[in-house]
């Protein structure tokens, strides 16, 4: 077996410019780093990944605003982002006042809005915490499934207080009947409806 000489770079980089489904910028950066890979470097692709992570949110706009708010509220507070170096009391009672605050409708219209609302704040400040590669401040362990008690209280108490919602009917009860006393009945449509 005999082992075939070395391409030489300006060849490889031919090659792979010419095949890679990749722009050569990105390849070019492997090249340099002396891996002649038609593949684009790590960094790219981490980049890559991250962006796509980024964009895969259709609340995005949303979510921008509550980190916003929170770090506002944290600078308010003498507060790290990331609470870090507090003990975990101290971290569920800042990210619990948070939550009041947002139940007031302080970083809102100004009115109180429903649980929906503050589970929802709540939750894109600990997803931007995890992307991070945080912990999430709602719970106290990695892999635990459920809110931490007191934030599962509070949510309780607030959807217990919001007023219950009335469904609302797609199309007035009034238009159907006016529809249906317009309606020009034949006998073959009373024997269909029969």
């Amino acid at each position: 077996f005999r082992v075939p000489p070395p391409i030489p770079a300006a060849a490889t980089r031919a090659i792979m410019t010419a095949q890679a489904p990749w722009p050569a910028e990105v390849l070019q950066g492997n090249m340099e780093a002396g891996n002649p890979s038609p593949r684009p470097s790590f960094q790219h692709l981490r980049d890559s990944a991250w962006q796509t992570i980024g964009d895969a949110t259709v609340d995005g706009d949303e979510r921008t605003r509550h980190w916003r708010e929170w770090c506002k509220f944290c600078t308010e507070h003498n507060f790290s982002y990331y609470l870090d170096g507090m003990p975990k009391s101290e971290r569920d009672d800042a990210l619990l006042a948070f939550a009041v605050l947002v139940r007031e409708g302080h970083i809102g219209n100004g009115r109180q809005v429903g649980v929906q609302s503050v589970e929802k704040a709540l939750r894109h400040v600990a997803q931007k915490f995890v992307l991070d590669r945080k912990f999430d401040p709602r719970r106290s362990n990695a892999g635990q499934r459920d809110l931490d008690l007191p934030f599962k209280r509070l949510l309780k108490s607030y959807k217990d207080a919001d007023p219950v919602p009335r469904p609302k009917l797609a199309i007035p009860v009034s238009t159907v009947k006016r529809i249906a006393e317009g309606y020009n009945m034949s006998d073959h449509h009373s024997a269909v409806g029969d």
